[in-house]
């Protein structure tokens, strides 16, 4: 619907449930009241924009990240954290020609095709590679900004493809080449 709104949730402070969420419509913020756990796909859609508040609430989703809100920024990442967490392959789509930004990313997919950037990505704060990999391309660069960091890489959980470094403090990269 249009318009600002509160997106509620009814768990105290566990993550309310969703199977799919489309935060569309014709204009409005709506804003989280509460961390959230999506089930399949997010989409932010329409003219809308997701925020996920000044509490800075967790978003947690199983499926893909899709933007195609035309909103000059759809997603306000503030100092939250963005969790991954499929059990099949994940993609993350913005129409943003500058791409997405996240300000915590967390990837915990288990799924050996992993998550894949169709869309340029940038990490503000830090990266964490809980399981799996993520998949990026010349066109779906991952960009870690200046100050960022990355924990977890392993064996079983790192980028394959292109990482880009913004900034000159001390940074591993965390690519490796599948086997």
């Amino acid at each position: 619907r249009a318009g600002n709104q509160a997106i509620r949730t009814l768990n105290g402070p566990a993550p309310a449930a969703y199977y799919n969420v489309d935060f569309g419509g014709s204009s409005g913020t709506k804003t989280l009241a509460g961390p959230i756990a999506v089930q399949n796909n997010l989409i932010i859609s329409g003219i809308a924009k997701m925020d996920v508040s000044a509490s800075n609430y967790d978003v947690t989703v199983a499926g893909n990240w899709d933007v195609t809100s035309t909103e000059a920024n759809p997603f306000a990442e503030r100092s939250g954290i963005v969790i991954l967490n499929g059990i099949a392959s994940q993609s993350l789509t913005t129409v943003l020609a500058a791409g997405e930004t996240f300000h915590i990313l967390t990837i915990n997919n288990t799924s050996s095709t992993g998550v894949v950037m169709n869309s340029k990505t940038s990490v503000a704060n830090s990266l964490i590679l809980t399981d799996g990999l993520v998949f990026t391309t010349a066109s779906s660069v991952l960009t870690m900004n200046a100050g960022s960091s990355v924990s977890g890489t392993s064996n079983n959980s790192f980028v394959s493809g292109p990482v880009a470094k913004i900034g000159s403090t001390d940074f591993t990269f965390p690519v490796g080449k599948e086997a």
